[in-house]
């Protein structure tokens, strides 16, 4: 299954050297679909409720959503992802997530990858 990267709109956020990230896309189809991978804290990912968010935590290099984790969070509170974990989100019918990030200063390097089908 081919992935698509998804439009990320950076900008520094003052005089800190944290990075702010947004992501938004259409998610739907069978199988969770990749949201974001760490290095980054989450801060909130807006989702329709009526869609059923299920949140999945992938660990290693291989990215692939289908053995995620069940990961008990509801998008509204902050998430750190550290190298090499990633999250995924499974939805009950096609919707529009959109997400806002952080990077991590000082923490972790500041990369970000983000892939949405």
């Amino acid at each position: 299954m081919g992935m698509g990267i998804l439009g990320l709109a950076l900008f520094t956020s003052g005089c800190a050297t944290a990075t702010d990230v947004r992501g938004s896309a259409q998610v739907g189809g069978p199988g969770p679909a990749l949201l974001v991978s760490g290095p980054i804290q989450i801060l909130h990912v807006n989702v329709d409720q009526k869609a059923k968010a299920r949140f999945l935590r992938v660990d290693g290099a291989i990215k692939d959503c289908r053995a995620g984790a069940p990961l008990p969070w509801n998008g509204e509170t902050d998430l750190t992802l550290a190298p090499g974990q990633s999250v995924c989100v499974a939805v009950s019918h096609t919707t529009r997530v959109s997400w806002h990030a952080r990077t991590v200063p000082g923490r972790f390097p500041a990369q970000v990858q983000a892939s949405l089908p």
